[in-house]
């Protein structure tokens, strides 16, 4: 049996979005990749909590959802968000 300290319960505002993934998620040191300190995983889970509970869960959900289903920018610059999310997402340098 793995330590509780390497398990990390995942939980969702909707079960469907759970699907397919292994709950809990634990995690395993190997000695060049060590398991993730379980503080930052709590600190993880608390910031998390106050996105959802700040509304900004759902701003996130709608960026992500956009990210999937926009081909071409809006010329008025309305989908900036978009393009700043997914440069974020491929490590580009945005200020």
């Amino acid at each position: 049996m793995k330590s509780a300290l390497n398990q990390y319960m995942i939980r969702a505002t909707h079960p469907a979005l759970l699907l397919g993934i292994q709950v809990p998620i634990i995690f395993e040191s190997r000695p060049d990749y060590p398991a993730p300190d379980p503080r930052y995983l709590r600190l993880h889970a608390a910031c998390v909590r106050v996105a959802h509970l700040s509304g900004t869960g759902e701003y996130i959900l709608a960026v992500l959802r956009d990210m999937e289903t926009t081909v071409v920018l809006t010329k008025d610059g309305s989908s900036s968000d978009l393009l700043h999310h997914a440069l974020l997402c491929t490590d580009i340098q945005v200020s």
